[in-house]
């Protein structure tokens, strides 16, 4: 019976530590959209600009264009976004799931960030050339944005593996193309205006397609960290309800024995008055 009370005390306190997990999960998933929505905002007036850039000057922006491609390594990268550590439920192991599908392209580099992908892809692919960053799971620092951002330059195409938030049940392995000029012209039509470079029209475009580039992959950024809270928020909620009903299991099973030890009291009280002739 003290065992089954035991029970009972520690998984009141196991559902008391889940709950408050479920409840900083819950706090970073609304700072997390808001964040979403405002750089979300902030790409898009950029990008609007850079049209307006591009179609005010087509044959200058062809030539830079041009210019760039041959800069270019000819590569793809392809980035596996996981975390360092673990209770997100299955969407890590379903984002390498996709991951590995696409990784067998020979003109592909690996990239790995965050130390469980890192475990992950090091178990599936034994001695294969990779390169790691290591991001935050809470925060993610402009330091580390700009060191990927760097490392990334030379090549010709960016994609990025990472979760995707749909709704608190339903989070999808997705890939996103963050190459520099990957977000589509806005649906109204962009004029035409006689602008001003300061210092030139090449570094100027150049500006632009970096802080796109950047927009973009802490836009992904915080599109996997919304979608990794919502999964451990799911798991964890899961992890409460078979908790709870654990608890009452042991409740009713330590009652149970209360009413037995006590049942067998009164029968030896009654067998010891017979034996006495009370």
């Amino acid at each position: 019976m003290k065992t089954t009370d035991t029970d009972t005390v520690y998984l009141t306190g196991l559902g008391k530590v889940i709950k408050a997990y479920e409840e900083i999960a819950a706090t970073r998933m609304r700072v997390i959209r808001s964040g979403v929505v405002k750089n979300r905002e902030f790409t898009g007036q950029l990008n609007q600009i850079f049209c307006l850039v591009k179609n005010s000057y087509i044959k200058e922006t062809q030539k830079y264009q041009v210019q760039m491609l041959r800069q270019k390594n000819g590569r793809i990268a392809r980035i596996f976004f996981s975390t360092n550590t673990g209770l997100y439920g299955d969407i890590i192991q379903r984002i390498f799931n996709l991951y590995a599908s696409d990784l067998k392209d020979a003109s592909s580099d690996a990239i790995i960030i965050g130390r469980l992908g890192k475990g992950l892809f090091e178990s599936y692919y034994k001695g294969k050339k990779y390169t790691y960053f290591e991001i935050a799971d809470k925060e993610v620092s402009l330091d580390q944005i700009a060191n990927i951002v760097e490392f990334l330059a030379p090549y010709e195409s960016v994609y990025v593996y990472h979760g995707l938030f749909k709704n608190i049940l339903m989070q999808e392995a997705v890939c996103t193309n963050i190459s520099g000029d990957s977000l589509p012209a806005p649906e109204e039509k962009v004029p035409t205006r006689k602008l001003i470079f300061e210092p030139l029209l090449t570094k100027t475009l150049r500006f632009f397609e970096t802080e796109i580039f950047s927009g973009l992959l802490v836009h992904v950024v915080f599109e996997s960290q919304l979608a990794k809270f919502s999964s451990r928020m799911a798991s964890l909620e899961q992890a409460s309800e078979n908790i709870q009903k654990e608890r009452i299991l042991a409740i009713m099973q330590s009652s149970l024995l209360k009413k037995r030890s006590m049942n067998k009291k009164q029968l030896e009280m009654m067998a010891g008055s017979r034996l006495w002739g009370v």
